[in-house]
């Protein structure tokens, strides 16, 4: 019965303990996203433009 119980409190520990780490993480990939992908969009975008007009002045 000790094991058991013992095997329970350290699936507890692990599972809490993985919710506090992966917690903030999500958060700080999610800022890190929302930041990234309008830039990378923003980059794309210029690029074509960039290349449109060049291909105009020639």
């Amino acid at each position: 019965m000790n094991q058991l119980v013992f095997i329970a409190l350290v699936t507890m520990v692990v599972l809490i303990v993985a919710t506090i780490i992966i917690i903030p993480v999500t958060k700080l990939m999610f800022n890190v996203a929302v930041t990234v992908v309008p830039f990378i969009i923003i980059s794309i975008g210029a690029y074509f433009m960039y290349q449109h007009l060049l291909k105009r002045n020639k």
